[in-house]
């Protein structure tokens, strides 16, 4: 099944003031631009494009990029107050306007995008070896659990995030070990825990309806998960052989929230 992807209430945010922001740059070069040459507020709404990159939402910068384009032409070239363009060099200012800006916005989202990964991708390591060192010391399964369950709720960016040895509502979607989703859109999904081929339980998370499920995320999850999964193995003594199907978890592991 495809992720979860929908537009958040931050993108919109960042959509509305991509078109809000040049109309009121554009606006107020009005004093002036009669006397002074109106490729300085082109050059000022290339900038206000290349900002909106910081967005990380290319549908932002396409947004800004246009209404720069039809505020600078309605409010700074002549005819002004009007979407009509009278002199050749003021429609290859408004050219040069939207290509620069669109370039240089696409490049200062790749950074913004390139510095998040590396960011989330440093977090999640270092929350996988928090896990791992759990689990290395022989720390309580309970401190264990209840630390995985954080840390789940950071990487996925779930609102909750129990474990549970419960059987799942019809329909919950259930995270895959290449980090797919098999189920309907909804706002919960669950990680099963697996210890030696047994499902031991799940890690159910409550994902707020605007999150996107990012694969990466998903995959990081299931790493956390499987560290649980090797502790109540380990201290179940389960045999290799074992084998239970997903909706049919260990019943006297109790369950934890």
């Amino acid at each position: 099944m495809a992720n979860h992807r929908v537009l958040s209430p931050p993108g919109w945010a960042a959509v509305l003031a991509g078109v809000a922001v040049p109309v009121a740059v554009a606006a107020a070069w009005i004093p002036v631009r009669a006397s002074q040459p109106n490729v300085v507020v082109a050059l000022a709404l290339v900038v206000v494009i290349t900002a909106s990159g910081a967005s990380r939402r290319r549908i932002a910068v396409a947004a800004t990029a246009a209404s720069a384009a039809a505020a600078f032409v309605f409010f700074d070239t002549a005819p002004y107050d009007r979407f009509q363009i009278a002199r050749q060099p003021d429609f290859e200012v408004a050219v040069a306007l939207v290509i620069v800006g669109v370039l240089t916005g696409e490049l200062a989202l790749r950074v913004t995008r390139q510095r998040g990964f590396d960011l989330r991708t440093a977090g999640d390591l270092a929350r996988i070896r928090d896990a791992s060192a759990g689990l290395a010391i022989g720390e309580e399964l309970v401190t264990l659990i209840g630390a995985v369950a954080a840390h789940l709720r950071e990487v996925l960016g779930a609102s909750d995030c129990a474990y549970t040895v419960e059987a799942l509502p019809a329909g919950m979607p259930v995270v895959s070990r290449d980090g797919s989703v098999e189920g309907p859109v909804v706002d919960e999904l669950a990680l099963p825990v697996l210890g030696l081929g047994t499902v031991l339980g799940h890690f159910v998370a409550r994902v707020p309806p605007h999150q996107m499920w990012r694969r990466e995320a998903l995959s990081v999850a299931v790493t956390l998960t499987d560290q649980v999964g090797a502790a109540l193995a380990a201290q179940a003594g389960l045999p290799r052989q074992a084998a239970r199907s997903l909706a049919d978890p260990v019943p006297r592991l109790r369950v934890l929230r």
